[in-house]
């Protein structure tokens, strides 16, 4: 978020913030306003992050106003059975941690990010975007649905709670 606001960088076409939070430094986040107004804000945040929670999540949200609500949306990514949406979840792989590649990186994480990539290469906005295709994760191997993603800001809408 801090790198998408600074003037002496190339301007970000799309910025995806999957779990952010304060750094272990301490670090906050700088002037947001700085992110220019054009850019693709897709924030999504784990229901099981107990490191960094879904604060930063929604303060991301409130310190972008010039970015226009078409061009923004928050998601909130839900644990299922064995799929932990915490704050580990976006690694993917790591034997440090016994992460692996599971569903919520197929159809969560980088499905969200080949749909930004998609849509910043065709200059659209998120009002362009499925929202069912955003927020679907697929079924289980016995057919049921699983926990679907839920839509915190929807683009050109605002806030659904």
């Amino acid at each position: 978020m801090n790198l998408a606001s600074r003037d002496d960088l190339p301007e970000p076409g799309a910025v995806l913030a999957v779990q952010p939070g304060v750094s272990e430094e301490g670090r906050k986040f700088e002037n947001l306003t700085g992110i220019p107004p054009g850019t693709l804000l897709v924030v999504m945040a784990g229901d099981d992050d107990n490191i960094t929670g879904t604060r930063d999540s929604y303060l991301i949200m409130e310190e972008t106003p010039q970015i226009p609500s078409e061009r923004k949306m928050f998601l909130l990514v839900r644990s299922d059975g064995p799929l932990r949406a915490d704050h580990l979840s976006p690694l993917a792989v790591s034997d440090e941690f016994g992460v692996l590649v599971d569903n919520l990186d197929y159809s969560g994480y980088w499905k969200v990010l080949d749909i930004l990539i998609e849509l910043g290469g065709e200059n659209r906005t998120l009002m362009d975007v499925d929202m069912e295709r955003i927020q679907d994760m697929g079924n289980w191997s016995d057919g049921r649905p699983v926990q679907r993603m839920i839509l915190l800001y929807r683009p050109g809408v605002g806030w659904m709670i």
